[in-house]
């Protein structure tokens, strides 16, 4: 409120909100005829909400080259468009995943999966039809789960990254890489550091908002269990692997430690 930055964060934790209440209204219907349609239009319109920020999201924020999303879109007053943060931020897909998970399996259990698609225009102007909301699930868990490491868990950013300091920026194109490697092109003559995904620190607290964004979309039969069950089981044992005794998750990024 208050700014036009849209993030990934709040896409996702409003639309799981936003599904959780529909699929509630839904569930709870009176035998009175009035009451139940004030009751059914409040939960269809709680779930065209959560689909528009999750589809406005995906078609914003997504970058082309990775298939992965920004961590926040901006829409300035003039039309323009700013995506700003990282591609890839760990965290921020799980936010997004948990969303996306909870508002396609409740369309699933009202039937409503092949109603909705989003629209993006086309080169004559015209509104096209693109991804149901499974579409994109599917999509975002193929594109995340090919990033998956040996031992189950995901790195806290899945896109390379270039360091100068301790400042970071996502890279993904092979020609800005180079030109990164190349001294002659930095303005202090200093190389950068690129961080490949394989050397980036896993993050539990990504890996488990994905796991369980997953595990929920299998469970409603919207994944396909031969193709994820193995790679999810994997990432619960990595998550084990992490807990203590106590029960305390280690290996998350920042605040999630010891939760």
């Amino acid at each position: 409120r208050g700014h036009a930055e849209i993030l990934a964060d709040g896409a996702g934790m409003t639309s799981f909100f936003l599904a959780k209440y529909a699929r509630r209204l839904m569930q709870k219907l009176p035998g009175d005829t009035t009451v139940r349609a004030v009751l059914q239009k409040k939960a269809i319109e709680a779930l065209e909400l959560a689909m528009a920020q999750l589809y406005n999201f995906s078609s914003f924020a997504e970058d082309p080259e990775s298939g992965l999303l920004w961590h926040c879109y901006e829409a300035k007053e003039d039309g323009g468009l700013v995506r700003k943060g990282l591609t890839g931020w760990g965290r921020a897909l799980g936010w997004y995943l948990l969303g996306l998970s909870e508002t396609a399996c409740t369309m699933k259990a009202l039937g409503l999966e092949e109603e909705y698609r989003g629209e993006e225009s086309s080169d004559d102007g015209q509104e096209e039809n693109v991804d149901t909301m499974p579409d994109l699930l599917e999509r975002y868990c193929e594109a995340i789960f090919s990033l998956q490491r040996e031992n189950g868990l995901l790195p806290w950013n899945l896109t390379e990254l270039v360091q100068r300091g301790d400042v970071f920026s996502s890279v993904t194109s092979q020609k800005l890489k180079e030109a990164l490697l190349d001294p002659e092109n930095s303005e202090d003559g200093e190389m950068h550091h690129i961080l490949t995904v394989d050397s980036l620190q896993t993050d539990t607290s990504a890996s488990a908002m994905v796991g369980y964004a997953a595990l929920k979309a299998v469970e409603c039969g919207l994944l396909d269990q031969e193709k994820y069950m193995a790679r999810l089981s994997l990432l619960k044992k990595g998550l084990e692997e992490q807990t203590d005794s106590c029960g305390a998750l280690g290996g998350s990024l920042a605040e999630c430690v010891g939760v």
